[in-house]
């Protein structure tokens, strides 16, 4: 039955239509990619369209924008994050610091760790060990786990260059805070 069906009705196979192509005229043969594949006008070449994840990316940007320009703090510092690792937008060292300091005056503890970091490395901002370290020390008041681990390990790198007075410093900088921003 499968023979027949493959050599055609009449089961002769003499058909150039039922004979396979030789190897050699397979090898030789141009493939005309057009003729086989049907072809769409593209505004844009697949290289150029977004990926899903970018895609993806660019809504939650938007989302986050949105929520955070109506002073949703974890949203601020969210788009903090974002710019400074250029997520969904440009790198934006100083467009991070403008969102973390916007939630770390709420009290959002990862965006006082995130302005912590920009001050300790001077990214978006002058280098400031003292402003580092106060932010530091009023993130590490409320996390916990790895991310408290982190801030104390950070906060201690930034110490170790610190005079006694700039600690001291830093640290009535960060009581001041607290007295002035109760939870």
């Amino acid at each position: 039955m499968f023979n027949s069906m493959v050599m055609g009705v009449s089961g002769s196979g003499t058909s150039p239509l039922n004979r396979p192509p030789s190897r050699a005229r397979l090898e030789t043969a141009p493939f005309n990619y057009k003729q086989h594949v049907p072809q769409r006008r593209m505004s844009k070449s697949l290289d150029e369209r977004p990926t899903r994840a970018e895609q993806d990316q660019a809504e939650a940007t938007q989302l986050y924008r949105l929520a955070a320009e109506q002073g949703v703090a974890g949203a601020q510092s969210r788009l903090g994050v974002m710019y400074a690792e250029g997520r969904g937008v440009a790198q934006d060292d100083r467009e991070s610091v403008r969102w973390f300091r916007l939630a770390a005056e709420q009290g959002d503890a990862e965006a006082q760790a995130g302005l912590g970091l920009a001050y300790g490395a001077g990214r978006g901002v002058l280098q400031d060990f003292v402003a580092s370290h106060m932010w530091m020390t009023l993130s590490a008041a409320q996390l916990t786990g790895v991310t408290l681990n982190g801030a104390l390990k950070f906060r201690d790198t930034i110490a170790a260059a610190m005079t006694p007075k700039q600690i001291a410093e830093a640290q009535h900088l960060a009581s001041e805070w607290d007295a002035a921003h109760p939870r």
